[in-house]
C-alpha cells in the first residue's frame, strides 16, 4: 500500500543547531541594551536553554490525534489524551518545561498546526514561572497554523 499524503506542514522547518536560537532583528532594540550580557550560569541559547516544541494535530477516524511531534529540551509534550466525554474527538495535550521556569538567556519556540476539522486543547503542567533577569533576557515565540474549521483551546502561558 502507498503512504497516505500528509495534510499538515509547519510554518517553518524544525530549527537546526546552526540556525538556533532565532536572533532579534539587527540592531536589537535599544531597550535591550542593558540585557546583552551573558548570564554566568550558562550562555544564551545553549543546549537546554534553546528549546522548541512543534505539534501537528490531524482529525482521523472521528477524533483528533497528535500526528507530528518534534521537540528539544527544555520543552516536552505528553501524548494527546481524550479525557472529556462531552468532546470525545478533542485531543488534550500538556506541555512540559523540564527547567521548571523561564530563566535569563532562554530562547523558546512553540509551533502548533491543526489540520482541517482538528480539535485540540493545549496547556502547560502549571503556571509558568519567570525568574528575575539581571544579565540577559528570555524570548519565546509562538506560531499557529489552523486548517479549515479547527477548534483550538489554549490557556495563556503566564
Amino acid at each position: 500500500m502507498g503512504a497516505t499524503p500528509r495534510a499538515l506542514s509547519f510554518a517553518s522547518p524544525a530549527p537546526s543547531v546552526a540556525h538556533w536560537p532565532p536572533q532579534l532583528p539587527h540592531p536589537a532594540p535599544e531597550e535591550f541594551a542593558a540585557y546583552r550580557d551573558e548570564p554566568p550560569q550558562m550562555r544564551s541559547g545553549a543546549v537546554g536553554k534553546s528549546g522548541f516544541l512543534k505539534l501537528g494535530f490531524e482529525h482521523r477516524d472521528g477524533r483528533t490525534i497528535l500526528a507530528d511531534l518534534d521537540s528539544r529540551a527544555p520543552f516536552l509534550a505528553q501524548r494527546a489524551l481524550h479525557c472529556d466525554d462531552a468532546l470525545p474527538d478533542m485531543a488534550w495535550l500538556f506541555m512540559i518545561t523540564t527547567g521548571g521556569c523561564v530563566l535569563q538567556g532562554d530562547r523558546l519556540a512553540l509551533d502548533v498546526a491543526l489540520g482541517p476539522g482538528a480539535r485540540a486543547h493545549v496547556t502547560t503542567q502549571s503556571a509558568t514561572k519567570v525568574h528575575s533577569m539581571d544579565a540577559n533576557y528570555a524570548h519565546q515565540t509562538q506560531s499557529f497554523l489552523l486548517g479549515r474549521a479547527p477548534t483550538w483551546n489554549s490557556f495563556p502561558i503566564r
